[in-house]
């Protein structure tokens, strides 16, 4: 009998300390990240995409501002702010989505205890790679689609500091955009006031 008391006590001391453990792991994840992309999330409002997912996406003239905010017990969420004024898209009949002109997005990804980090991508079904003097590096180029990490002063950091050829082409293609990046930067600091 003194040992089932004995186990049952010990049993019930693992399970108040994993829900203290539990409550505890909720809580620094809910004042560490979740709240922030609450904050975030307030300035969009939820929007039900064509598919049925709900989204936080709002767009303001030329731009469209979206949060995805961290799931649960997830540490890092993400903003983007998408220059809408040149690139056009369209679907056909059959669902397929096909685009035109160039898009630019600008992707900062937050984390609860490590750097905000920032990215563009870059979408022009029109203009080749090539045109920027990339020879693809051994992959098809016939559009430009690229993603590329900066700092928060814009400047690039590269995937590979040895390619010459692709950081010569991206640093060319940030350069032509530099202002748009520059514009987009500046709105998603005023929009959601995070450094």
């Amino acid at each position: 009998m003194k040992n089932i008391i004995k186990k049952h006590k010990i049993i019930t001391a693992i399970m108040i300390i994993s829900l203290i453990a539990f409550t505890a792991v909720n809580i620094v994840w809910y004042f560490s990240i979740k709240k922030d992309f609450d904050r975030y999330a307030e300035t969009v409002g939820l929007q039900e995409t064509n598919s049925g997912d709900m989204l936080y996406r709002v767009q303001e003239g030329d731009f469209a501002y979206l949060v995805a905010p961290p799931g649960y017990l997830d540490w890092s969420g993400r903003l983007v702010v998408d220059d809408m004024s040149t690139a056009t898209f369209t679907i056909d009949k059959d669902g397929n989505e096909h685009g035109s002109g160039t898009n630019i997005s600008l992707y900062i990804w937050i984390h609860a205890f490590g750097e905000t980090k920032y990215g563009f991508m870059f979408y022009d079904p029109d203009k080749k790679a090539s045109s920027y003097g990339y020879s693809g590096g051994g992959r098809i180029k016939d559009e430009i689609n690229e993603q590329v990490c900066v700092d928060k002063e814009l400047n690039y950091i590269p995937y590979d500091e040895n390619n010459n050829e692709f950081n010569q082409y991206i640093e060319k293609l940030l350069a032509e955009n530099r202002d748009k990046c520059g514009e987009m930067m500046r709105l998603a600091k005023e929009k959601w006031d995070f450094e």
